[in-house]
């Protein structure tokens, strides 16, 4: 048995999924042909040859392909995309324009906040039949939220006590020490608050929401 060791190559970029021989491959001469199989905890498993064997979180309504097209669509308008070793779930969202980032994490939990957990080669959902898009995919950067726990990607390491976020930018405006002063908090205070953010060199990622108040 072999224990390859997954990798991130970038913050954010998608998982490099351990390779396995597949459990559940059903013709090794159709290389992307999958099977799907309910697991004890209420998650589904699914095999490939470049995904090796996983648990996938979703919902109901989403279905997952027999075969690994991208994207795949059922009858009932559930959609799923095959992510590449690429891509982030900002990406994602943008590629299809038709849902927010936080409604991806929504359906693919096992992604979480920061999306350190979107896995290459494993499907993701990406609609179901009863959500309506209200745009845009992502606010602008510098948008400072406070109406939504749960907004994504998320720097790693926040305090789970946050209930403001800003979404950070490019540019010196979006500096620890800027993003700090703008929201009237000292920098001490902003740096325990996103414990992941060096406190010798606070470098934040573009892209990615901070914590700016906590309760």
């Amino acid at each position: 048995m072999h224990f390859p060791i997954s990798h991130i190559a970038f913050a954010g970029l998608a998982f490099l999924a351990p390779f396995a021989e597949p459990a559940y491959i059903r013709d090794k001469t159709l290389p992307h042909m999958v099977d799907f199989e309910e697991a004890g905890d209420n998650c589904t498993e699914y095999s490939s040859p470049d995904a090796g064997t996983v648990c996938i979180h979703s919902p109901s309504d989403c279905s997952f392909p027999i075969t690994a097209q991208i994207p795949f669509a059922d009858p009932t308008g559930s959609t799923t995309y095959l992510v590449k070793a690429d891509d982030t779930c900002n990406k994602i969202a943008n590629l299809f324009g038709n849902f927010t980032i936080s409604q991806f994490y929504y359906w693919n939990p096992d992604v979480g906040q920061t999306c350190f957990g979107l896995r290459a080669y494993v499907p993701v959902c990406i609609n179901t039949p009863w959500y309506k898009f209200t745009p845009p995919v992502q606010p602008p950067a510098g948008t400072v939220d406070s109406s939504s726990l749960n907004p994504v990607p998320i720097m790693p390491n926040i305090t789970p006590w946050c209930t403001k976020y800003e979404l950070v930018g490019d540019g010196p405006a979006y500096s620890a020490s800027s993003i700090s002063a703008a929201n009237g908090v000292t920098i001490d205070a902003f740096l325990n608050w996103n414990a992941g953010v060096s406190k010798t060199n606070p470098v934040l990622w573009s892209g990615y929401w901070v914590c700016v108040s906590v309760s």
